[in-house]
């Protein structure tokens, strides 16, 4: 077994700040705290909404929205302009799908305090999209 997959490793070992559930700490632009030039997303990372303080879940849908920023970010970096704050995707419109078989979903979403749920075929068409779209598949 090498070091990164032994269960009792984690950030804190290398030196790398940690939340309590073992993700690292990134800035508003997706920057590892105390390591200059390196950056982290997705589910190994805290990254909270500066606006709102609310972390971000760790979905595939937060990963492709956090990958698609974390390049305008590097590329800011490398040209010494401002980089793009992180805005989470809850900040947007709070959205979960879900399979229910072959052919069948559930899609719950929430919008200015207004619950809206879609099920069925269309319910399982936009699970596929979000699926889609979230594994980056184009």
């Amino acid at each position: 077994m090498d070091h990164w997959s032994d269960p009792e490793s984690g950030p804190s070992e290398y030196g790398i700040a940690a939340s309590p559930d073992g993700q690292v700490l990134v800035d508003e632009c997706y920057r590892l705290k105390g390591a200059l030039g390196v950056y982290s997303i997705g589910d190994c990372a805290r990254i909270v909404d500066p606006r709102n303080g609310k972390a971000d879940l760790m979905r595939a849908g937060e990963g492709t929205l956090q990958a698609d920023r974390l390049g305008k970010v590097v590329m800011a970096d490398l040209e010494g302009r401002p980089a793009p704050v992180h805005k989470s995707s809850s900040s947007i419109l709070d959205f979960f799908c879900i399979g229910l078989g072959e052919n069948r979903g559930f899609v719950w979403g929430r919008k200015w305090g207004l619950n809206m749920i879609i099920t069925g075929k269309l319910g399982w068409k936009i699970r596929r999209l979000a699926l889609d779209k979230g594994s980056m598949l184009r």
